[in-house]
């Protein structure tokens, strides 16, 4: 069965959680799956569930891939078409049929060509499957230009020299077809009784068609946070029916703009993705579905912050058709700041000190009102920063500059060790 969860923050999505943890598997002793999208996310969710529980064990988190992997059964191939084996499979064509193609033969292109190819396979699956049964069509099923049509047919030629086998994207077709028909093989028993999705604001519609079928068999919960409630809401009311996938985004009315310009300019990747999870999850039999809260009033005392972050939720920027002005950034309202600092080091050394002005603030009866593992640093870029915070965070006690502790989360292997 399958249970989708929608809320405005990942706290009363971590509180579900800790609640259906709470009912014990039919074996204890097997780890629950909860997959999530990444480290800083696992590494919060942990010590949100011990608060709530007690503690937080036998928790097996995984991410994405590694349930997809899963579902499909480790001697099935998946993986044959991963950038790694893709690069110098493209790169061997290239030698052989780079002048046919009108394509010079070098790895930087072909690790260009395999990055591509694996993201047709995620998020143009209907458009590979097409170039697999020798259809040279796009993304919108339409014939595809003269000058196009070298992709199609290099994806053919490297399919047939991976062995010509399936491709990952129709290896997850074909078992998410298979799931929704009822079968049951041996790899579905390395899948628990029970699975977690929590915190993944977007998957692929291989994945989410892949994981809906497993509801017919397993016990899915996919816990989504949503920026705006309201307009999660707008798109569940406009979607009327099954998609008829692709959808063009000019052409369908679910997808449109917003009331806030915020929602509008930066929400349009989450709207597309609820509208897929919703499609995928209304195809099943008897899904559980649980919209979000609606915002509450907005206090006529709130802050700056407070009123910026009620009209994204409640996807507002008008009162009685009137345009609101602009949340103003005032010196006596702290809760939204604005430091002009230049350098990725100053700017370290800027959050360092803002930071400790906050460690430092009291409550009335003198307790402070933070803590350190309150906060939370968001970083376009936590492997090149990461460096500089650990050694800016660790101060100079000797000479007046306290210690923050810190810890990187989301840093890839190669930034950590080339």
């Amino acid at each position: 069965m399958l249970h989708l969860t929608v809320a405005g923050s990942l706290e009363p999505l971590a509180d579900e959680l800790a609640d259906r943890l709470e009912v014990p598997l039919a074996d204890p002793f097997t780890p629950e799956v909860v997959v999530v999208p990444g480290a800083g996310v696992r590494d919060w969710v942990t010590r949100r569930v011990a608060g709530r529980l007690g503690v937080a064990a036998n928790l097996d988190f995984a991410f994405p891939a590694a349930l997809v992997a899963r579902v499909l059964g480790d001697d099935d191939g998946y993986g044959a078409w991963a950038v790694g084996p893709l690069t110098w499979a493209i790169h061997e064509a290239l030698v052989e049929r780079g002048g046919e193609l009108g394509l010079p033969a070098d790895a930087v292109r072909a690790r260009a060509i395999a990055d591509l190819f694996d993201r047709y396979a995620l998020y143009r699956p209907g458009m590979v499957l097409r170039w697999s049964a020798g259809d040279d069509v796009g993304a919108t099923g339409l014939a595809l230009d003269e000058h196009q049509r070298w992709q199609p047919a290099l994806w053919r030629d490297v399919q047939h020299r991976l062995g010509g086998g399936p491709t990952d994207a129709q290896r997850l077709a074909a078992r998410a077809r298979a799931l929704r028909e009822g079968e049951v093989d041996d790899h579905l028993a390395e899948v628990p009784e029970r699975v977690f999705l929590f915190g993944l604001a977007s998957l692929p519609s291989p994945h989410v068609d892949l994981v809906c079928a497993l509801a017919r068999h397993r016990e899915v919960h996919v816990l989504a946070p949503v920026a705006s409630p309201a307009d999660w809401a707008r798109v569940a009311d406009r979607l009327t029916g099954p998609l008829a996938l692709p959808v063009l985004r000019s052409d369908d009315a679910a997808v449109a703009g917003s009331a806030h310009p915020l929602v509008t300019g930066w929400g349009r990747t989450s709207r597309e993705a609820n509208l897929l999870l919703l499609d995928a999850a209304q195809q099943v039999d008897r899904p559980d579905i649980v919209a979000p809260d609606p915002p509450p009033p907005l206090p006529a005392d709130a802050s700056v912050l407070a009123r910026l972050q009620h009209g994204i939720r409640a996807d507002a920027w008008t009162d009685a058709g009137v345009v609101r002005e602009l949340p103003v950034l005032d010196a006596a309202d702290p809760s939204i700041r604005w430091h002009r600092t230049y350098g990725p080091a100053r700017q370290v050394e800027v959050l360092r000190d803002a930071l400790l002005h906050l460690l430092e603030e009291r409550d009335d009866d003198g307790s402070p009102r933070f803590e350190p593992r309150d906060v939370a640093v968001l970083c376009a870029d936590p492997g090149g920063f990461a460096p500089l915070v650990e050694a800016t965070f660790a101060g100079d006690p000797d000479h007046g500059v306290p210690r923050l502790p810190v810890q990187v989360a989301d840093r890839s292997l190669r930034r950590d060790n080339a």
